[in-house]
């Protein structure tokens, strides 16, 4: 079979162009609650290929989002974590995506077209305990708990924020780049930087195969 000279550095192309079409990302907490309005998302690990997520007052973890798919993903190492709901729990995991989520009101994560149904919840007996300090980000669909937070979740980039006292903030993405607090940009567990290098090395290669079969055609 003869390949076109073209064919395959052109596919070399379209892999990058699809990198660069997510963005850089990270989750704030809108709630009616002052204890936890304007925290981000973070996740920490509980189990093998399993992050619970977890709010954080000061950093967000930083998520790739893919607006064709409406995924978020944190890479750890070359596996691709994926925000996804489990058994009432908010994971980032590799345990497989359902598509659960939608983006409702430019910005605001919705399940099933709703953004109700998150809980910041302490002392839910996670693995390693984290929630006795802190609160755990959790989804329940047809129950309120007790002593739960109800919040939403807003996707942040740079130039927007997520309102506060509950109500998602519609500003539409402007840049790639995650809003990150200066302060505390030294300790933001940030996993995107090698999905990206994974994914632009990916590109590079094949672009680079393509032009030497098209040498030799």
């Amino acid at each position: 079979m003869k390949f076109s000279k073209l064919a395959l550095p052109l596919l070399g192309l379209s892999a990058g162009a699809a990198a660069a079409s997510t963005l850089n990302v990270t989750l704030q907490v809108s709630s009616k609650s002052s204890a936890i309005d304007g925290d981000f998302l973070t996740s920490s690990h509980e189990g093998a290929g399993l992050n619970y997520v977890f709010l954080n007052s000061d950093v967000g973890e930083t998520f790739t989002y893919d607006p064709s798919t409406t995924q978020f993903a944190a890479a750890l190492a070359t596996f691709p974590y994926v925000l996804q709901v489990y058994a009432d729990i908010l994971t980032a995991s590799v345990l497989g995506d359902d598509d659960q989520f939608t983006i409702i009101d430019g910005t605001t994560l919705a399940i099933n077209g709703s953004s109700s149904g998150f809980y910041a919840c302490k002392n839910t007996n996670d693995p390693y305990q984290y929630s006795t300090t802190q609160y755990q980000a959790m989804y329940y669909a047809d129950s309120t708990p007790d002593d739960c937070i109800p919040f939403t979740i807003s996707y942040v980039t740079s130039g927007s924020t997520a309102a506060s006292n509950g109500t998602a903030s519609n500003a539409t993405a402007t840049s790639s780049v995650a809003t990150v607090p200066s302060t505390s940009a030294s300790s933001v567990a940030t996993f995107t930087g090698a999905a990206n290098a994974l994914q632009a090395g990916s590109a590079v290669a094949v672009g680079v195969v393509g032009a030497m079969l098209a040498m030799l055609a």
